[in-house]
């Protein structure tokens, strides 16, 4: 019975040096493919990004004569995998007109270019440009858009006093936040509840729990805007109204 305990205890001890260099090396070989394909989405990505600012700036260029200088960048494209951005809905992009005094600045009017996308729209051989809406809106617009969509998802109705609130607050999930208090709170619906507001002939709003919905009546699609882009586009548009309040000193540089 020794002998044969004997005989197993040193079997293991010859060949468990070679398991385990196998177990590492094929650990080894796991850790290098997994970097590689991060590498490969991010890469991916990266592309698909820069796929769609060029559409962005092709559809500027193609139908807004007004917009002969300009600067434009992506505002809630924050996905890494490719999976996630063939599911995105809307993409926005922050578009800025330059003033050319002497040196380019980007100090003139704001406006945010959407992207609404249609199923199928990310192939593999890029972006498909036909399954893309675009709506370029301006402060003005957006202003009017989240009055008709604040009265829908709350029980103030007074419009001039929502319009007049909106451009110094942010839009929050409980509702419209001032000073960081909510001033204005939102009804609490779960995610199977839509309040709708037929906001004009091209589109309907729809609140519900976790995001904007815009229905395009010309496609029949609803497309979700996120409570953080919702946000975003809500803080760049309104952004000089804001930084007034705020003394010179303190103000934050260009770069938002």
């Amino acid at each position: 019975m020794k002998k044969i305990i004997l005989l197993s205890v040193l079997s293991i001890l010859i060949l468990s040096p070679k398991k385990i260099q196998a177990q590492k090396n094929a650990d080894a070989a796991l850790v290098v493919g997994g970097l590689l394909a991060l590498g490969s989405s991010i890469a991916a990505f990266k592309i698909m990004e820069e796929q769609l600012e060029l559409s962005a700036t092709e559809w500027v260029l193609s139908n807004r004569d007004d917009l002969s200088n300009f600067y434009l960048e992506v505002i809630n494209f924050n996905s890494a995998k490719i999976s996630d951005i063939s599911n995105t809905t809307v993409v926005a992009f922050k578009v800025h007109e330059m003033e050319m005094n002497g040196v380019p600045s980007i100090t003139g009017k704001r406006r945010v270019l959407f992207c609404f996308t249609s199923r199928g729209w990310v192939t593999d051989s890029g972006v498909d440009v036909s399954k893309i809406n675009w709506f370029l809106i301006n402060e003005d617009e957006w202003l009017n858009m989240m009055v008709s969509y604040v009265k829908v998802a709350s029980e103030n109705k007074d419009e001039a006093s929502i319009r007049e609130l909106l451009p110094l607050a942010q839009i929050e999930k409980k509702g419209i936040k001032l000073k960081k208090k909510i001033v204005l709170p939102f009804y609490k619906i779960n995610g199977d509840s839509y309040l709708v507001s037929d906001y004009s002939d091209k589109m309907k709003l729809v609140y519900n729990e976790k995001s904007l919905g815009i229905f395009l009546k010309e496609t029949k699609v609803l497309v979700q805007l996120s409570r953080n882009s919702l946000k975003d586009v809500h803080d760049f548009l309104f952004y000089r109204k804001k930084i007034d309040k705020i003394p010179e000193s303190k103000r934050p540089k260009f770069g938002y």
